[in-house]
């Protein structure tokens, strides 16, 4: 089911999250079962991840127009919601008050 995984991020449950450049992501049990798999909107300029404060998977798709950051429920695999943040690309930063960073791109700076 998960082909061609770019990234993985151990989960504080154990799981593994893989994330895989053809807009899909999988919770892998220790076991090495895919427990849930999941779609997220697919851009061609890469993928990355990471864990938010709140409990959430943040997933960053991004090509040269900007990126799609979808966020995926641990418990049940599920999308809770998604954003485009224009001319941006790169795998999220979060801090603990739930601010998502992304990279600026061409502009030169970082947004939150």
């Amino acid at each position: 089911e998960l082909v061609s995984v770019d990234e993985t991020i151990v989960l504080p449950d154990g799981r593994v999250a893989c994330i895989s450049v053809h807009s899909h992501v999988g919770f892998v049990t220790p076991e090495g079962v895919v427990e849930f798999a999941s779609r997220y909107g697919e851009k061609i300029g890469g993928s990355a991840g990471g864990l938010a404060p709140w409990g959430d998977l943040v997933v960053v798709s991004w090509d040269t127009r900007g990126a799609l950051v979808t966020s995926f429920d641990l418990r049940t695999g599920k999308v809770k919601g998604s954003f485009e943040a224009l001319e941006c690309q790169g795998a999220p930063a979060i801090d603990m008050d739930g601010t998502i960073y992304l990279d600026g791109g061409a502009s030169g700076y970082v947004r939150g």
